[in-house]
Formats: C-alpha cells, structure tokens, sequence
C-alpha cells in the first residue's frame, strides 16, 4: 500500500512540473586524474546532456572499490535540476591507491528512472589488477608535499579566476542583514540579495547599507505570494515593478534589471517570456543550502548541504536573508573558507554573469 502511494505521489510531482520523457542523452567524462598520494577523480568533466525541451535530469554519482563494494555517493541522493547542456566540475579525492569505478546514472527528474548509465575504470598508482595491493602513502605528518602543492594549486586557480561563486541572499532586507554584511566584509566579498518589495520598503536603511557596502540588489517580486504572482502573468510584472520603484526611491541612480522567481523560474514558460520582454535576466540557482527546509536548520547541515554539491566552475548558491534564519550567518564563514580553500573566487551577479536560466 505505501508503495502504491509513493508512487502515486511521484507520479503527480511529474505531472505537475511537467517533465516531458528524455529523447537522448550523452555522458561523458572529459578526464579522469590520480597521482600516487590520491585520486583526484573528475576536476574536468563536462556532461553534455541532449534532452527534448526543459526536460531536468537529476545525477547519482558513486564510486565503488575493486570489489564494487560502495564507497561514495558523491550527491547523497540530492542531486540538483541539470539542464540540457550542462558542465559540472567534480574534485574528489581518496587517500589509498587502488582500482576505482565510477559510474554515473542520469535519471528522470521527478522519479528515479535510469535513462542513462555510464561506468569509468580508474586504477590510481598504477595498482596491479590481480593484487590491488594498494601501495605506500606518505605518513600523516609528512606535509612536504601535501599541504604546499594544495596552497599553490588553489592560489593559481584564483588567480586564473577559474572557480567563481556567486552568493545570493533572498527574501530580505531583514534584521538578520547586519549579521550577514559583516561575514561578507570581513572576507571582502562582494555578494548579491534579491529583495522584497515588502521588506525594502519597511527595512530602507538596511537596504541603502547593502548598496554602500558594495553588493548588487535583485528584484524578487514585492510580495513573495505564489498564489498571486503566479495566477496571472500581469500580477508578476505589476509585482517586479512595484519592486523596482520602491529600491528606486531608496537607492539614486538603481537601474539594475536582475530578477529571481520565488521559487524558482522552472517550467514558468509564459513567466519567464514576460520578464525577459521587460528586459530583465532571471537567474535561479545550482546549489540550494537548504536554509528553509525547517523554521531553523542547523549551521553544520546548511555547510553540508553547499559542499556536498559543489559541481560547477561557476556556480550560484542560495541562500536566504528572512529575519528568522538565524543559522545562516552562523553557516557562512565555514562555507567560504572551504570555497576559498577549492580554488573559488567570488562575484556579485550582473546581467551578464549568465543567460537566464
């Protein structure tokens, strides 16, 4: 019976966000690396997924030993929406040398459906297949070569600014904004905050202190009712500019024309067709913290949520600024200093950070 439920349930989620059946699909895996200290598995993998329309794929990534006994399962059954086209960026590391497999499935997003599975061999330090005896590796305290290569390694992918991330903060200004401008300031970082209408206009000079200190304001709709917004295509573009004339009368000179959904822009075709006739991008995320999936989750999860997703080169992560998500600022200094220690740099989204999507 609870069976006949679940999928039920599964089934009506489908229907409702309409995921149309996928055509075709390719995966592949651009490169594989491993060395004799660790196998860094996938640093440049590119999944070029042909799908028909909108279809949203979901990942299972896992690794398995020499005996495909189950070692890692690299998106813990959370994996976010992946469109058409998508690249991800992967960095996995494992201290023993040793035969590994990989294998990707790529499922219906809404179900568990398998439409594509794809198994890679890794046999990192050059391990015999018949004896898998893994060899030596360097003792815990000999950092000679681990610890200074890390510190290099990330420091050239700063420089080459090839791992962005772009925090954004919604649903505020808040009470709980000070909190989160100073982490931000104390490691320069410069961040964007798609706001309320409803809560500039009561919070202005939390509003104008995001703005002096640097960080981009977005448009989130003036209301955040989903009921509303999304009843009538005029609703939402009343809403947007409603939203705008509001920062307008706070902010001299705003003309910023970035927008996110409440509740994302998936499957919100005749929506996202408005917005971008009025002229704005509208940007949803790649990594969601999890910060709303209870009144208030603890800082460590929302850290695990980030990290554990980590997929992308250039890669936006929401978060939220409602006055009640107190865990939030406490989460991100963890966060950002395990960016910064992956090779990430961080930016502010502009409009042409991305295309919409």
């Amino acid at each position: 019976m609870r069976r006949w439920i679940r999928g039920f349930v599964l089934l009506l989620m489908v229907l409702t966000i309409g995921v149309k059946p996928v055509k075709a699909i390719e995966n592949e895996i651009k490169e594989l690396k491993c060395n004799n200290e660790s196998i860094k598995a996938m640093e440049n993998i590119e999944y070029v997924i042909k799908t028909d329309g909108d279809d949203l794929i979901k990942l299972d990534f896992k690794v398995f030993d020499h005996n495909k006994k189950e070692i890692l399962n690299y998106f813990q059954n959370s994996s976010p929406p992946f469109f058409a086209g998508d690249s991800i960026d992967i960095d996995l590391k494992f201290n023993e040398n040793g035969i590994y497999y990989i294998i990707v499935y790529l499922k219906k997003f809404g179900s568990d459906e398998v439409v594509h599975e794809k198994e890679y061999k890794v046999n990192c330090g050059n391990v015999s297949e018949e004896s898998d005896t893994p060899e030596k590796t360097p003792a815990k305290n000999d950092t000679s070569n681990n610890n200074s290569s890390k510190k290099e390694d990330v420091n050239k992918d700063v420089a080459r600014g090839e791992k962005i991330a772009y925090l954004t903060f919604d649903d505020g200004p808040s009470a709980n904004t000070y909190k989160i401008l100073d982490i931000l300031d104390k490691y320069n970082i410069k961040a964007t905050f798609f706001v309320l209408g409803k809560n500039a206009e009561n919070n202005k000079t939390i509003l104008k202190k995001i703005h002096e200190n640097g960080h981009v304001i977005g448009n989130h709709s003036y209301s955040h009712e989903y009921k509303y917004i999304y009843s009538d295509v005029d609703n939402l573009i009343s809403e947007i500019n409603k939203t705008d004339e509001i920062i307008k009368s706070v902010i001299q000179g705003y003309d910023n024309k970035i927008f996110r959904f409440p509740g994302g822009s998936f499957h919100r075709t005749e929506g996202k067709k408005a917005v971008d006739e009025l002229g704005y991008k509208h940007f949803n995320w790649h990594i969601d913290s999890g910060d709303t999936r209870a009144s208030l989750v603890p800082a460590n999860q929302i850290k695990e949520n980030v990290i554990n997703n980590l997929w992308k080169k250039k890669i936006v992560i929401l978060f939220h600024d409602a006055g009640g998500k107190k865990t939030t600022p406490d989460a991100l200094p963890g966060i950002i200093e395990e960016l910064i220690d992956r090779g990430y740099r961080f930016e502010a989204l502009v409009e042409d950070s991305f295309k919409s999507f």
